[in-house]
C-alpha cells in the first residue's frame, strides 16, 4: 500500500482567495495504476459566471499539481489532453498543449456558487506500491477574456487634458487593435500606434523617434487568454515558497527582516525550525515582490507575465475607449478616505463611483493592500464601480497594488512571446526567455517591463487610468516595493 501524504500547503493556497470568491479544493484521494495513477478531489467557488451574451465570458480555476517522490524535492505534475480525465455534470475540464494542468469551469450558461464533486484527472506517471509520496494540488481563480478587437488609449478628454497614453498615429483617438497580426509602432498615420504625451512618462517609447514594429508573437490581447481573477496574495506566495527548495526560496523572499510597520503590512514570515513559510494574511495581495520574484512564480504555475495592452483589454473589454476611464467604465471616482471597522471598509462608495485603494482613499497609518476581491465582497448585488471590476469581471485593477506589466515601449518587451509559459519547474527555460530589466550588460532583454493600475507614492490618480502609461516604461520600481505586485495570465490559444 502507498504511503500518500496531501499537505497542508495546499490549503494555504487554495484558501487564499477565501475573502473574496473562496476556492475550495476538498476530499483529494489518488486512484492507484501502475501506468498512470489519477488524483480524484472536489472543487468549488462563490460568485461563478458563464454568459453566452454581452460580455460572453466565464469564470474558471486553474489546476495543477506538484508531487514528491521518496522525500524527493517537488516537481510538476504532466496533466495531459490525452488523458482519461472525468468531469461531473455541469463541469468542463480543458487541458492545454503543454500538460501543465488544466482549467475547470462551467459547461454552460450559469451564475452563482458552485461544486463539482468528483473531478478526476489522469497524470503520467506510474505509482509503485512501495512509493512515499506527497501530493499538492493548487486551484487558482482566472477570468476568460474573449478574442475580439479593442481599443487602446484615450487621451483627449472634453476639456482636451492630455495624460501619457497611446493613441492612432497622431489623432488623440484611441487605437483599434483588430487583429493578431504585427503593428506598426510610431509615426503619424493612424494605421499606427502611437503615443501621446510621451513627454510626461517616466522613461519615453523609443517608437517615437524611431518607428519600429511589434512582432506577432507578441500577446496584444486581441487574442483569447485567461487573466488572474485578483493580484498574486502572499497565501498564493508562501504556497511557492513552500514547495521550492530552501535555497531558492531564501532568494524569492524579502531579504530584510518581516516587519508590518517598516514594511507596510507584508506579513510574510519563515519559523526557524522547520524550515517553513506562512502569512497571516492569505488573503492580501502581495506587495514587496520584484519582478523576478513575479516571473519566477509564474514559471513555476505553469503561467506567463501579462503585457500592457492584455491589461487595457482585461479592463475596457470591447466597449469603446471612455476619456479620463478607470477600470470599472468611467470617470468618477473617490475622493475620500476609507474608514475601517472590524477589519472592513465602514464607508465605501456606492451607485458608480469606483471602490479602490490608493490617493486619496487611504485609511489612516502605513500603506497595505486591502484583501483580494475587497470591495465586491461589501455588496451583495454589486455594480462595476461598487466591486471595482472590470468589464470581464477581473477585480483590483485600478488601485490595491500597482502592476507588473511587459511594456511595446522598449526592445526588450517587445522580444516577450506570448505562447511561452511557464513550465512548472523552479527557475528553467521560460524565465530566460522573458524580459530581464535587470540585466547590466544590455542584452536584448534589458527593460521591457514597468507598472499598470496601481497605486504609486508621489503620482497624481492618473496612474490609476485605463490607458495610463507614465510608469510603463520605468524599471526604478520593480525591485520590491510596498505599493507593487502582480497577476499572471495564460493564452487560450495554447489549449487543444
Amino acid at each position: 500500500m502507498n504511503k500518500l501524504t496531501f499537505l497542508s500547503v495546499f490549503a494555504v493556497l487554495l484558501t487564499s482567495m477565501s475573502f473574496a470568491n473562496n476556492i475550495q479544493v476538498s476530499n483529494i484521494e489518488t486512484i492507484e495504476d501502475p501506468n498512470a495513477f489519477s488524483v480524484r478531489f472536489d472543487l468549488s467557488w462563490e460568485n461563478s459566471w458563464r454568459t453566452s451574451t454581452f460580455e460572453s465570458n466565464y469564470d474558471a480555476a486553474w489546476i495543477f499539481m506538484k508531487i514528491k517522490y521518496n522525500g524527493s524535492e517537488f516537481f510538476h505534475v504532466p496533466l495531459c489532453p490525452g488523458a482519461t480525465n472525468s468531469a461531473p455534470s455541469g463541469c468542463e475540464i480543458v487541458g492545454t498543449s503543454d500538460c501543465m494542468g488544466v482549467f475547470v469551469q462551467r459547461d454552460g450558461d450559469g451564475i452563482g456558487d458552485i461544486s463539482f464533486e468528483g473531478i478526476e484527472l489522469q497524470t503520467e506517471f506510474g505509482l509503485l506500491p512501495q512509493d512515499e509520496i506527497e501530493v499538492c494540488v493548487y486551484a487558482i481563480e482566472m477570468v476568460y477574456i474573449p478574442e475580439g478587437a479593442f481599443q487602446v488609449g484615450g487621451a483627449l478628454n472634453a476639456v482636451e487634458v492630455y495624460y501619457p497614453s497611446f493613441q492612432a498615429g497622431n489623432s488623440a483617438l484611441p487605437y483599434v487593435i483588430n487583429s493578431d497580426g504585427p503593428i506598426n509602432l510610431g509615426g503619424n498615420a493612424t494605421t499606427s500606434l502611437s503615443s501621446i504625451g510621451n513627454e510626461m512618462t517616466a522613461v519615453e517609447d523609443d517608437f517615437d523617434t524611431t518607428p519600429t514594429v511589434l512582432p506577432a508573437d507578441f500577446p496584444t490581447g486581441f487574442q483569447s487568454f485567461y487573466s488572474m481573477k485578483y493580484e498574486l496574495s502572499q497565501g498564493q506566495y508562501v504556497a511557492f515558497l513552500n514547495s521550492i527548495s530552501k535555497t531558492d526560496a531564501s532568494q524569492r523572499r524579502y531579504s530584510v527582516p518581516w516587519n508590518a510597520t517598516t514594511n507596510n503590512g507584508f506579513t510574510i514570515s519563515k519559523e526557524a525550525s522547520p524550515s517553513f513559510y506562512n502569512t497571516d494574511s492569505p488573503n492580501r495581495p502581495c506587495n514587496f515582490i520584484s519582478w523576478s520574484d513575479l516571473a519566477y512564480y509564474a514559471d513555476w504555475a505553469g503561467l506567463r507575465p501579462m503585457s500592457e495592452l492584455e491589461f487595457e483589454k482585461t479592463c475596457r473589454g470591447s466597449r469603446p475607449s471612455v476619456p479620463l476611464e478607470y477600470a470599472w467604465g468611467n470617470s468618477n471616482i473617490r475622493t475620500q478616505p476609507y474608514e475601517i471597522e472590524n477589519n472592513k471598509v465602514s464607508n465605501p462608495s456606492r451607485g458608480q463611483i469606483g471602490n479602490y485603494l490608493g490617493d486619496p482613499t487611504l485609511p489612516p497609518g502605513p500603506f497595505q493592500p486591502f484583501d483580494c476581491g475587497w470591495a465586491a465582497a461589501l455588496f451583495e448585488y454589486p455594480t462595476r464601480a461598487e466591486a471595482g471590476a472590470t468589464y470581464y469581471g477581473v477585480m483590483e485593477m485600478s488601485g490595491n497594488l500597482a502592476e507588473m506589466v511587459v511594456n511595446v515601449g522598449t526592445p526588450g518587451g517587445r522580444q516577450f512571446d506570448g505562447e511561452i509559459h511557464g513550465d512548472g519547474f523552479f527557475g528553467a527555460t521560460a524565465v530566460d526567455t522573458w524580459p530581464d530589466y535587470s540585466d547590466p550588460a544590455g542584452s536584448q532583454f534589458q527593460d521591457g517591463v514597468g507598472l499598470k493600475g496601481g497605486y504609486a507614492e508621489g503620482f497624481d490618480s492618473e496612474v490609476l487610468l485605463v490607458s495610463d502609461r507614465t510608469l510603463v516604461n520605468d524599471i526604478e520600481y520593480l525591485d520590491r516595493e510596498h505599493f507593487v505586485g502582480g497577476r499572471l495570465v495564460r493564452s487560450k490559444f495554447d489549449t487543444p
